[in-house]
């Protein structure tokens, strides 16, 4: 199997990609990102929208065979799983 070329040069090409994909708000917004990687791409995305930046802290929940594969991610309080499953993480 050839590995897959990927689909952006860098994270700020992400952004500016997805920038470009997502109409500017009506009323005040914000870009969430998460911590370390996503945060570059949001930033990209709240420039170029006009919005606020903010960072959300979350550990990724990795495949078990493929640890760089996410499943979900865990948040204070929260866990959420692909598909959008989210549930309360108690104790937490």
């Amino acid at each position: 199997m050839r590995p897959r070329a990927p689909l952006f040069e860098d994270r700020i090409d992400a952004g500016r990609r997805l920038a470009r994909e997502i109409a500017p708000p009506d009323e005040p917004a914000v870009v969430y990102g998460l911590a370390r990687g996503g945060v570059p791409v949001a930033a990209i995305v709240a420039e170029a929208l006009g919005a606020g930046l903010d960072a959300l802290v979350v550990r990724k929940i990795g495949h078990p065979d493929h640890p760089e594969f996410a499943l979900g991610a865990l948040t204070r309080g929260h866990v959420v799983l692909m598909h959008g499953l989210d549930r309360q993480a108690d104790g937490l």
